[in-house]
């Protein structure tokens, strides 16, 4: 199943499906934006690029949506979508998709001299062209994106680069919940508008999906991000599609799982410092997080979530499995890893991933500078399912080569950051391998615990005691877990 590995990012994922002359839209990201649709504008399944259905925009018709979540000063910011524009020319503005208030926005439309364009308002009071001499397509399906990153705008049409901004200074607010807009088909106050069929617009916040030449999707954007297997599991009172996973809260110790299997361990839990105790028997719609399939859970869910405790997964492994395997992403790219190393400490963290042949990867590595590299811990089960649990993620900022003389180029992919580690568990380590002192603190080897992290409180070999640092050291030869104690 696809996943977007930068899912936590999207405020806009419009799949425009449903039945015809419907005047109902389902925005699909975590954002839940609310709906306001202008002039009944609808579904229509004459056109499609996927999913059998289409917007259709004309005269007096567009959808905005307000967002439920604050996004501002943004460095980066992709959006996109496919048009299908049944009137071109005429000498006026067209607007496909505009994100943001008017003095802090992107947009990509047809301009006057009906060439495509994209425009940026940012926090400098400045306005910026990502102009071009391309044409949108009379009655064909195009895909349009325009990213902002680097202090410039791209302008892509079909994956192809045909404009690019001058340097910008200063960042972009798209998501005011206030002011802030996602416009599809016009202008706000009902000019510039579009006459066609749009279909899958995204908007994403904090993220250059494209910075080189690209394949557009060939089906529609996912869902939902990288998530463990779930296997058939059972919840009291809610039907199997709600069982994705649970907001609770890090310090909960009394948790009722009434009617839930063992394989309950493969659920993800999010950190929500508000809950005292959740029992999921008859529980609340606002307890999903994400995974609800309606937009009204979607919202309540989002409703007080903190999001410091958000990059936080918790997940219960339980003894059975028989293998484990990592897998590594850079982006949307799986990356084919023979080793990487972690060190998590209180202040900064360092991940680094080493991929040997990586010259026919090396363009698709470099197009993905500043995205984030991804690491997961796979568990395989006797009965062939998978719980796949997040180890760390990281900004790629550095590539290092070298030429070997048979195993071609290796590179090392790296990233450090500063990172808070938040909402601490107590956690019960075992297989002790070696124990000593560094600096007047308790340091172990031990068996690899994935959930573990700086300042969690863990119980090994007899003793207990918090942590300042976490290593991992991962190859074809060494899997070993290092934990030091955290001296107060």
């Amino acid at each position: 199943m696809a996943f977007d590995v930068d899912f936590n990012k999207v405020s806009l994922l419009l799949h425009c499906n449903g039945s015809n002359g419907s005047t109902t839209f389902i925005d699909s990201s975590i954002a839940a934006q609310i709906l306001t649709n202008i002039g009944s504008t609808t579904i229509s399944t004459a056109q499609a690029k996927f999913g059998g259905a289409s917007v259709l925009i004309g005269t007096g018709k567009r959808l905005e949506f307000r967002c439920s979540r604050t996004s501002t000063g943004l460095t980066s910011a992709t959006i996109e979508g496919w048009v299908y524009p049944t009137l071109i020319g005429g000498g006026t503005y067209k607007r496909y998709i505009t994100a943001g208030a008017g003095s802090s926005s992107l947009c990509i439309r047809e301009n006057a001299a009906n060439r495509l364009e994209g425009v940026i308002f940012n926090s400098a009071g400045s306005l910026f062209f990502a102009g071009s001499t391309t044409a949108p397509t009379l009655n064909t399906w195009q895909h349009i994106a325009l990213v902002f990153a680097s202090g410039v705008a791209k302008l892509y049409k079909n994956g192809v680069l045909i404009g690019t901004s001058g340097a910008i200074s200063g960042t972009i607010d798209l998501n005011d919940p206030t002011t802030g807009l996602v416009l599809i088909g016009a202008y706000s106050d009902g000019s510039e508008f579009f006459t066609g069929y749009l279909d899958e617009a995204r908007v994403s916040n904090g993220v250059a999906r494209y910075t080189a030449n690209f394949t557009p999707q060939t089906e529609e954007f996912p869902n939902n991000g990288p998530q463990p297997t779930i296997g058939n599991i059972s919840i009291t009172g809610h039907q199997p599609i709600l069982a994705h996973g649970f907001v609770a809260a890090p310090v909960i110790r009394q948790i009722n799982l009434t009617g839930l299997n063992p394989k309950f361990s493969q659920f993800v839990f999010y950190g929500h410092p508000s809950q005292l105790q959740i029992t999921l028997t008859g529980q609340q719609p606002g307890l999903i997080l994400g995974f609800a399939p309606t937009p009204l859970q979607r919202t309540i869910a989002l409703l007080g979530q903190q999001p410091t405790f958000v990059n936080r997964l918790f997940h219960a492994i339980d003894e059975t499995f028989i293998s484990t395997s990592y897998r590594c992403y850079l982006g949307d790219l799986e990356l084919p890893i023979s080793s990487f190393q972690t060190r998590m400490s209180t202040s900064t963290s360092y991940l680094s991933v080493v991929v040997k042949g990586i010259d026919v990867l090396i363009d698709e590595v470099t197009a993905r500078l500043n995205q984030r590299i991804s690491i997961f811990r796979e568990y395989h089960y006797i009965d062939g399912s998978i719980n796949r649990v997040f180890v760390l993620d990281m900004i790629f900022d550095t590539l290092q080569t070298s030429q070997g003389a048979h195993s071609g180029t290796t590179g090392i992919l790296s990233g450090s950051e500063n990172t808070p580690f938040v909402s601490p568990l107590t956690l019960e380590l075992t297989d002790p391998i070696t124990r000593s002192y560094d600096s007047g603190g308790i340091r172990y080897r031990c068996r690899i615990d994935p959930r573990v992290r700086p300042n969690d409180t863990v119980a090994i070999n007899g003793e207990t005691f918090q942590l300042e640092q976490v290593i991992h050291v991962i190859d074809a030869k060494t899997a070993i877990m290092e934990i030091k104690e955290k001296i107060i």
